[in-house]
């Protein structure tokens, strides 16, 4: 029975509002139509306990709407507590010492029962903000520890980053150089020269990128904010990934949950360069035939981009040093790409994230609203 009633008290808490104050409506009209009902002159045991009936509502009241509903509740139990449809007894009932203490009791227990239910309630929000506290200071926290240590060991490799592209600039242009005098001097067998030129070119300019790679890692420009729009930047990235995604029967697919004026903070040409590179990525990582996604929403504080491909996992391991520069699985990556996007997310004070796992990569970018 116990149970059973617990069971009740529960169900009852979990209606909306609305219906909680309809149950207390309809209790109040219950009991006083069942109260008025019993023509019982000598006030009989079964009146006595139907009156008490109406501490129900009230204490329900007062803990659905604290020390206001519950008083309110407990002054109209109060006005019906009496049987009126006893004429010849009425005055001299309803003035009665047992008859006003339940009255003034009834109210009492209204008044105190809506003020322990705000109490309550004030103490678990309390409680929650200092939770809720709690937990973006944990996170602000280990946020800080994991900048922190990013900036360590950057300030190491942007040191040995720097010297490595100093010292490989300088072989480059005077293979440059020589390039330009082998073409106006060779004579003999072009085609072959045209070859062996054509393949040192191309040698030339992969070091060069890897050179503007290594250079823009260590020393990265300061980013410029100022309130843009990143739906400007999701189409620039769409309109320039497009031929790329046709050339391997890929699709693109942008879709957008906010409104088309949304500002953020931020560098116009970094973000859309880091933007860029994580679509481009997830097109050389996709199976045949499949689409990537760009999704765009909002909340309160950020602005989020969701890319997200159908294609090879990405290993746990391989998650967790992803953004760390020099880190790649491609022979001919430099590991630099997504290392030069995480830096460039920081500097707006956002976040870079990647989650894989059933055949979905997905890399969430956020960035505050301006």
């Amino acid at each position: 029975m116990r149970k059973y009633l617990r069971s009740l008290t529960y169900l009852f808490f979990d209606f909306s509002p609305r219906v909680q104050w309809s149950i207390i409506i309809l209790l109040l009209a219950s009991i006083t139509i069942a109260h008025n009902s019993m023509q019982i002159p000598d006030m009989s045991l079964l009146m006595v306990v139907t009156q008490k009936l109406f501490f129900i509502p009230v204490i329900l009241a007062g803990f659905i709407s604290g020390v206001l509903g519950g008083t309110l509740v407990a002054i109209i139990a109060a006005a019906l507590y009496p049987h009126y449809l006893l004429p010849h007894l009425h005055t001299e009932y309803m003035f009665s010492i047992p008859v006003v203490s339940d009255m003034v009791l009834l109210v009492v227990v209204g008044l105190t029962t809506g003020w322990l239910s705000d109490r309550i309630k004030d103490e678990l929000e309390r409680h929650r903000r200092t939770a809720q506290q709690r937990d973006q200071a944990l996170q602000e926290l280990t946020l800080s520890y994991e900048r922190a240590r990013r900036a360590e060991q950057l300030a190491a490799l942007g040191q040995m980053a720097a010297g490595i592209a100093h010292e490989v600039r300088n072989p480059l242009t005077s293979m440059q150089g020589a390039v330009d005098l082998l073409k106006r001097s060779i004579a003999s067998n072009p085609e072959r020269a045209a070859t062996l030129l054509s393949r040192l070119e191309k040698e030339i300019t992969r070091l060069d990128d890897i050179t503007q790679h290594v250079l823009q890692y260590a020393r990265p420009p300061k980013a410029s904010l100022e309130p843009i729009n990143p739906l400007d930047l999701c189409n620039d990235v769409l309109e320039t990934a497009k031929p790329q995604a046709k050339s391997q029967g890929l699709s693109l697919k942008f879709t957008q949950a906010h409104p088309a004026n949304t500002k953020i903070h931020g560098d116009r040409d970094q973000l859309q360069r880091v933007i860029l590179n994580l679509v481009l990525n997830a097109l050389q990582f996709s199976d045949p035939h499949t689409t990537v996604s760009m999704n765009s929403s909002l909340d309160e504080n950020n602005w989020y981009l969701i890319i997200s491909n159908h294609g090879p996992a990405i290993s746990e391991d391989d998650r967790r040093h992803i953004f760390d520069p020099f880190f790649t699985t491609r022979a001919e990556g430099t590991g630099l790409g997504l290392a030069i996007g995480a830096r460039i997310v920081e500097s707006h004070d956002g976040t870079l994230d990647c989650q894989s796992s059933d055949g979905v990569t997905r890399f969430t970018l956020t960035i505050p609203r301006a």
